[in-house]
């Protein structure tokens, strides 16, 4: 029987190898790559983490609602269309997966990838990078919300993260998340309303415009509206809420008139002015501003006055109206109208309509236009 025997060197060899295996493994390794090991993991956790909550999607025509969403940005009107017809065929049964695509971004995933740029090497942050996509991740939520919008009520559940949505760092989302809440209808305006005190200038007018939509649903944002309105710095966002109230009509006036109590005279100005606008519309806010002239505090009449005055149709009335102020305890305010009708108005035109008045207003009216420029009668009492 034969021995086995090692072959000739082979002693030899292990003696020169070990060491050199020995002194590799005692090499120490470069110092970051523990941290980086560990921040991979954490990606890695992320990325299944990510996977792992992502809801189940409802399917149309073979494809998944997602895929359909990320067609609305297609540059094809064709393709767009064809998205919007998908997107409202499911309804509300794919409410919970655009939430989730809307929130998608708000994850700590993209984050951490960007933010680990230095601290791995370059084809394995690359290689991530390209896994997350981060920077997709605006588009994402602004189609998320948008196909939302395309759900009209059916995505009310959807609200109040519409309403998280209006404070992205993305105006592009704020718009689309502003557009979808208008889409879903009146339960959206009390979020809107809520969003206005503190937003910026540009968040702002996306809401405004959101609450323009509605038209006269959106009438419990009125005290909301009448504060940008007197207190907005940008002349263009304060117009805006003008046009919004008097979208709304008759049922905001009493607040737009409460306000004037404690307006500067910027805000007054702009009260005023929509005021006017609002009754040169609806000959029955004419009526009721006539109204709340009569029975306003003093500090008040003036203002509802210049509102009159301002009014830009209707001209005999508004004149009928002015001259009645002539009968006004004040002294500053009947002035303040006689000097108005000097202007605005002459004898022809309030003849007809002075017709059925007492004749002390005809006669005080005739004082008004007489060629000497005399006050009206009751002036020096």
């Amino acid at each position: 029987m034969h021995s086995l025997h090692p072959p000739p060197g082979f002693k030899a060899q292990t003696t020169c190898l070990a060491p050199a295996m020995l002194a590799t493994l005692r090499k120490p390794r470069p110092f970051w790559l523990w941290p980086a090991t560990l921040l991979a993991a954490l990606i890695a956790a992320l990325l299944l983490a990510t996977w792992l909550v992502r809801p189940r999607q409802p399917v149309h025509d073979g494809r998944p609602l997602l895929a359909w969403v990320a067609d609305l940005e297609s540059p094809r009107a064709e393709v767009r269309a064809a998205a919007e017809q998908a997107i409202r065929s499911v309804g509300a049964e794919g409410v919970s997966a655009l939430v989730w695509a809307l929130r998608r971004g708000d994850s700590l995933l993209g984050r951490a990838v960007v933010a680990s740029e230095k601290s791995l090497p370059r084809r394995v942050w690359l290689a991530l990078l390209r896994t997350a996509k981060p920077g997709e991740a605006p588009r994402q939520r602004a189609a998320a919300a948008r196909a939302l919008g395309l759900l009209g009520p059916a995505a009310e559940p959807a609200l109040p993260v519409l309403s998280e949505a209006l404070r992205d760092r993305e105006l592009r989302v704020v718009s689309e998340a502003a557009s979808a809440m208008a889409g879903i209808g009146p339960a959206a305006v009390p979020l809107l309303a809520a969003a206005l005190p503190t937003a910026s200038e540009a968040v702002r007018r996306y809401v405004l415009f959101a609450l323009g939509q509605l038209g006269p649903a959106a009438l419990p944002a009125v005290p909301a509206l009448v504060r940008v309105l007197v207190t907005a710095t940008d002349h263009n966002t304060s117009l805006q809420a003008a046009q919004i109230l008097t979208g709304i009509g008759l049922e905001a006036m009493p607040a737009m008139i409460a306000a004037l109590q404690g307006a500067d005279a910027t805000g007054r100005e702009r009260l005023e002015t929509a005021l006017a606008e609002l009754a040169s519309r609806q000959p029955a806010a004419l009526d009721a501003l006539e109204s709340e002239l009569r029975r306003a505090p003093p500090e008040l009449k003036p203002a509802l006055l210049r509102a009159v005055g301002q009014v830009s149709l209707y001209p005999r009335r508004r004149a009928l109206i002015v001259a009645r102020t002539l009968d006004d305890p004040d002294p500053a305010l009947r002035a303040a109208a006689a000097a108005w009708l000097r202007q605005h108005s002459s004898p022809t035109e309030l003849e007809r309509p002075l017709a059925a008045e007492p004749e002390s207003l005809r006669q005080r009216v005739a004082e008004i236009f007489r060629p000497d420029g005399l006050s009206p009668p009751g002036d020096a009492k």
